[in-house]
């Protein structure tokens, strides 16, 4: 499969300057390029004309919209690499995105980083249901947010050795049971012949 020599990196497009050849002969810049303020990841649907091409680059970590979650902290730049591809009346796109942050452990309490990436991202468009530009970015936040685990689990507290944390001393209770207060004791009065009462 032939892939388009171009390479589109939102966090560069801003300051490309002219391209030039051996020759430095000015050479206008890709027939697609936009301005990535418009949208922070569009595609263009002539840059598909070439065939194939790849998408490199990230996007602000705010894309989650995740900032209010108390137990999801420092998330890094969304970083995605993917190809899309235009058949017949389609664009597929596919690839990898991932994002990284700490999550808070719900078995120790404590944060961890880890990566939360989904390695086969893959979406179609019908090129019908278009009406410009190819705007794919709230597909790329919700691959990254549906990855996140609802349980995580820091390495650590998989491990054999790992041991609950005690609880607070303000939540411990150090009161002895009353044996006298049991919902069982009554019924254990009664012999297995008798009825309990009504």
């Amino acid at each position: 499969m032939h892939v388009c020599r171009w390479m589109l990196d939102v966090r560069c497009l801003n300051h490309l300057p002219p391209i030039l050849t051996s020759s430095s002969t000015c050479v206008q810049s890709p027939p697609w390029y936009r301005d990535p303020t418009s949208a922070p990841l569009t595609i263009p649907l002539e840059a598909l004309e070439n065939g194939p091409f790849r998408l490199q680059g990230s996007l602000p970590g705010t894309l989650l919209e995740m900032e209010n979650e108390a137990s999801v902290r420092n998330i890094g730049d969304v970083a995605y690499d993917l190809t899309a591809e235009r058949l017949q009346q389609e664009v597929l796109i596919r690839g990898q995105v991932e994002a990284p942050m700490e999550l808070e452990c719900v078995r120790s309490g404590l944060f961890f980083s880890t990566i939360v990436r989904d390695s086969a991202f893959l979406r179609d468009y019908s090129i019908g249901d278009l009406k410009g530009d190819l705007d794919i970015t709230e597909d790329v936040r919700e691959a990254v947010v549906i990855e996140i685990p609802a349980y995580p689990v820091s390495p650590e507290a998989q491990s054999e050795e790992f041991k609950l944390p005690p609880l607070p001393r303000e939540l411990q209770d150090d009161s002895e049971p009353d044996p006298d207060k049991s919902p069982w004791k009554d019924l254990d009065q009664f012999s297995p012949n008798e009825e309990p009462p009504a």
